[in-house]
């Protein structure tokens, strides 16, 4: 008897695996019969993410010029992870290059669809005119915006957008001017730079830490480039080594600015990790590898500049804004770098900083910008320039103790956590399963 139990179970649950592939199978079909009608993508099947049932490499044809109907076309760069069509879809905005889904935080959260986008004029979104004229925070927006026209006639959940830091700062901006694009925002770690190089950045930085930790990096930078051509010699070597060259920005340039920069990213990624700061008499081979992982090179090197460095440049200087360097203390060994990290600009282009444009978005988050998630870390130096609730919306704002630039809902503690299930309860007015810690 009871083996005629376990023969009746196996084949009840055989017949409900069939049902789900089968069930799974139609939907994949179904949607790429929906996505061969659309005019405007061409699209490749790739394997799913875990947790998907299918994955898409979709490139999406885009207007250079949003406002100009005779605008030439390129094509943006879009992954497709696919759940269910009745799951909630989560966009995540990008704002740099991409290779694949990295499933957010978010998606997790709400077991939702992903749409992960590429910025324009990084990576392989690339239109044909290179002078960046439509590389801004509202042409991006509009990319945002014809991607929900686009998928939300296939996906018609709730959405919500998502991003961490620069991605973060899209989310926003595309909530700014489509609000009725998406039903929640959650941005990561999103700073609202309000100058060209925004003063408030070093004296958060030099609040972090301790003056003992404080006193090993300066010790550190000093035993660089206090001797200047064995540091450029070893930095020189590791760089070789590594593949990374340094033509467009200058080997010197990168050589002092991987020192100046040392701090920023020990607390953007630090986590209490001042003991692993070599002495200043290690060797000095072991000086610069310690320097090469925390500054790795590929945001300097040739390797990165078109793909990485010019547009998000591009884009620093005449919008979203960036950060110079205190170089008081390292000023008598400095023989390139004056601290500002417009030494990324090539010489023969002189950009314009658009201090409205930041200011509008603040402007806007301030008065109208409700349905938002901010997530900050405290030890994380972009919190210098957080956005500051005023109490005239309903978006809630939490700084991660002792967090950094990946701070997330995760690390929050439980009082926490709860309140931002519960408000994305209200916001979506759908069941979330609060994730167990």
């Amino acid at each position: 008897m009871n083996r005629s139990k376990r023969i009746i179970r196996f084949i009840l649950s055989l017949s409900i695996l069939f049902l789900i592939f089968s069930s799974n199978y139609a939907q994949t079909e179904k949607l790429e019969e929906i996505l061969d009608q659309i005019d405007d993508i061409e699209y490749t099947k790739t394997d799913p993410s875990p947790g998907f049932e299918a994955g898409y490499k979709i490139m999406v044809n885009q207007p250079v010029d949003h406002f100009d109907k005779e605008s030439a076309n390129f094509q943006q760069l879009v992954y497709l992870a696919h759940k269910s069509f009745e799951a909630p879809m989560v966009m995540s905005t990008e704002g740099y290059l991409i290779f694949r889904t990295v499933t957010s935080e978010p998606t997790t959260l709400l077991e939702a669809n992903q749409l992960t986008v590429e910025h324009r004029y990084f990576g392989r979104s690339q239109p044909g005119d290179r002078d960046f004229k439509f590389l801004n925070i509202k042409q991006a927006a509009y990319d945002h915006h014809r991607i929900v026209e686009i998928f939300s006639k296939i996906y018609k959940g709730k959405w919500i957008n998502t991003g961490g830091s620069k991605s973060g700062q899209c989310a926003l901006f595309h909530k700014r001017f489509f609000p009725e694009d998406v039903q929640a925002t959650i941005a990561y770690v999103a700073p609202i730079n309000l100058a060209r190089e925004d003063p408030r950045l070093m004296p958060y930085l030099k609040s972090l830490g301790t003056d003992e930790c404080w006193d090993k990096i300066k010790a550190f930078q000093h035993a660089i480039l206090s001797d200047w051509e064995t540091g450029y010699e070893s930095f020189s070597k590791l760089a070789s080594a590594t593949g990374a060259s340094f033509s467009k920005l200058g080997p010197e340039n990168v050589f002092e600015y991987m020192v100046l920069e040392y701090p920023f990213s020990h607390f953007q990624y630090g986590e209490d990790v001042c003991d692993a700061i070599p002495a200043s008499e290690s060797p000095v081979d072991s000086l610069i590898a310690h320097l090469f992982q925390k500054t790795p090179p590929i945001f300097y090197s040739d390797q990165g500049y078109e793909m990485i460095i010019r547009p998000f440049t591009q884009q620093a200087y005449t919008e979203l804004g960036y950060y110079a360097y205190d170089i008081s203390e390292l000023k008598e060994y400095l023989r390139y770098a004056d601290g500002s990290n417009d030494f990324y600009i090539p010489d023969s282009i002189d950009l314009k900083f658009n201090c409205r444009a930041m200011n509008d978005i603040k402007e806007w988050l301030d008065d109208y910008g409700n349905n938002i998630i901010y997530i900050y870390g405290k030890d994380d130096p972009w919190t210098a320039s957080a956005v500051e609730l005023t109490g005239k919306t309903n978006a809630l704002k939490y700084i991660s103790d002792g967090g950094n630039h990946t701070a997330n809902i995760s690390s929050f503690p439980p009082e926490m956590k709860k309140e931002v299930i519960d408000s994305l309860r209200v916001w979506l007015n759908m069941e979330i399963t609060v994730p167990e810690d």
